[in-house]
């Protein structure tokens, strides 16, 4: 549940993604990466940083929910 309302955010809502899907799998320019942040922000109230990326998706959507909100 948590992994579909971040896929709906960032416009892929029937994507398939494993245990081992990454943020940065869905972008491949910078402008992509840029969009996609703003994407995530305007979901969850906090941008992931840049690290995030590079984190596992059922890590992220854990670690969205729990950081503080802007």
């Amino acid at each position: 549940m948590q992994i579909a309302r971040l896929l709906r955010a960032i416009g892929h809502p029937e994507a398939w993604v494993s245990d081992e899907s990454w943020l940065s799998d869905f972008c491949t320019t910078g402008q992509e990466e840029r969009d996609l942040i703003a994407a995530v922000r305007r979901e969850y109230g906090v941008g992931p940083s840049e690290g995030d990326l590079d984190a596992p998706l059922w890590v992220l959507v854990d670690e969205l929910e729990r950081r503080p909100r802007a």
